[in-house]
């Protein structure tokens, strides 16, 4: 049934598309950050991901005094940098309570009710780029779809009559047993004097799409590295290692932290802001493939690779001849002459 309803309306397929790669995305998204110290009615996922959609999310109460992680809108009159000081929380189950004032990005009202707002980045945004990265790989896929449906090379074949077409159709069911097959026309001999084939094939696909395909392909692979390059795992680097240097490599790890480090930063200050209403000691970190980066990336900073001791100089040979240094010897002098007779 799903499949009759997506090839008859093929904007419901495409849009099932783009939210299954826009889902993996945000998937890899979410799983960047571990928490640790929340109650067990807190799912880190959810908060994660409506930071993802949205750029902002709270943990608050819900109609049954659950701590959960919950949506969450800046609403009422805003200040100077244009929050609204009436924060609106909600749940998925159609649970909303707005509260009355919040300072600090901590929200109260006089029912003594608490919710603490959390946001996604230094800028309170969702992550756009995913749901960019999501539309340009399903446009990619589809068309990597598309040429993979006219490359077939199956020609068809253009018949005067039933009586032909039945008999092609009968022998290539034998040609796929692995029957030997013959067919003969009867105006054989007139086609041979006129060239005409006696069954003409109608060719309604394209061979050369190989080549497109093999560029989509290409596409699809930068488009993948180039979202997970800007989230912490530096692909762009760690692939041509032997053709870059040490500080090349450091470069791109360092580049792609530089999202995941502000979103842990605005997280660790939601630690503190969950630490001054409630008293809870939640902590923040990487998860492993992130921390295995960043550890990588620390250590060759901090032990950069020594280049190898110059051999000392050895010290000019002394040109050929009479030592300068050397004091010319004395010749012996000769005895006395015999004392005079």
């Amino acid at each position: 049934m799903i499949d009759t309803i997506l090839t008859k309306r093929p904007a419901v397929k495409k849009a099932i598309e783009y939210k299954t790669l826009r889902d993996i995305l945000i998937g890899v998204k979410t799983a960047i950050y571990k928490w640790e110290g929340l109650p067990e009615t807190v799912r880190p996922e959810y908060l994660e991901a409506y930071l993802a959609l949205y750029g902002i999310a709270a943990i608050a109460q819900d109609k049954d005094g659950n701590w959960v992680a919950t949506l969450c809108d800046r609403g009422g009159s805003p200040d100077a940098y244009g929050l609204g000081t009436t924060p609106i929380i909600s749940t998925l189950n159609g649970y909303t309570h707005t509260y009355a004032k919040c300072e600090d990005d901590i929200a109260t009202d006089s029912s003594g009710k608490v919710a603490v707002i959390c946001y996604n980045n230094n800028t309170k945004d969702r992550d756009q780029i995913l749901a960019m990265a999501a539309e340009m790989l399903t446009e990619a896929v589809i068309s990597f779809y598309q040429n993979i449906i006219h490359s077939r090379y199956n020609p068809l074949y253009a018949v005067s009559s039933d009586i032909i077409k039945r008999s092609i159709e009968e022998k290539m069911t034998d040609i796929i047993a692995g029957k030997p097959v013959v067919i003969v026309a009867d105006n054989i001999l007139d086609d041979i004097e006129t060239g005409r084939r006696a069954v003409e094939p109608v060719n309604l696909t394209e061979v050369d799409k190989q080549d497109c395909i093999q560029f989509i392909s290409h596409a699809i692979d930068d488009i993948i590295r180039w979202i997970i390059t800007m989230y912490g795992q530096a692909i762009q680097g760690n692939g041509k290692l032997a053709q870059q240097t040490v500080d090349e490599v450091n470069g791109t790890t360092s580049a792609s932290f530089i999202i995941p480090e502000i979103g842990w930063r605005c997280r660790d200050d939601f630690c503190k802001r969950l630490k001054k209403a409630f008293g809870w000691d939640v902590t923040v970190s990487y998860n492993k493939p992130w921390t295995v980066e960043l550890e990588r990336y620390t250590e060759d900073i901090e032990d950069p690779e020594e280049p190898p001791e110059e051999p000392p100089e050895e010290p000019p040979e002394e040109p050929a001849g009479d030592d300068p240094k050397e004091e010319p010897k004395e010749e012996p002098k000769k005895e006395k002459e015999e004392e005079e007779k």
